[in-house]
């Protein structure tokens, strides 16, 4: 690469971009962390800011539909609007950690039922692509949600 960039009398640095100095990175990680502190105003400024051209990278658009539902469901309490954003997210991996953070919000808020089903369903999920790291969540929060009822 640096040849051609030689013969192309341009720097590497002018076409490989950092992933830390794009405007999406910066962006969602301060959403991120905001969304930590429970500011919620500040994660819908950040995401509103970023235009779909600024989500360059596949995991930024995993990144951006994952805090927008995540938005969507603890700050407006929409649920379809939630689920949206969450289709979005194709990648299993991504499915299994979404429906636990889903099945986690149901339980927190004393919805028992709606949490059990979707963490068995979650369940599922975790054993047919071998998704050791959330099954034992999983398997957790069942019992968490046992103790309360």
């Amino acid at each position: 690469m640096a040849l051609l960039c030689q013969r192309l009398d341009i720097e590497v640095g002018d076409i490989v971009v950092n992933q830390h100095q794009t405007k999406a990175w910066r962006n969602l990680s301060q959403a991120e962390n905001a969304y930590l502190r429970f500011d919620y105003s500040e994660i819908h400024s950040l995401l509103k800011e970023l235009q779909p051209s600024d989500l360059r990278l596949p995991y930024d658009r995993v990144h951006y539909n994952y805090l927008n539902g995540i938005y969507a469901l603890e700050n407006e309490q929409d649920q379809v609007k939630a689920l949206a954003y969450f289709q979005e997210i194709i990648d299993e991996d991504w499915l299994a950690l979404i429906i636990f953070i889903i099945c986690w919000l149901y339980g927190r808020h004393n919805y028992m039922k709606d949490s059990d089903h979707l963490l068995h369903h979650a369940y599922k999920i975790g054993s047919r692509f071998h998704e050791v790291y959330y099954m034992g969540r999983i398997l957790y929060r069942l019992g968490l949600n046992a103790n309360a009822k």
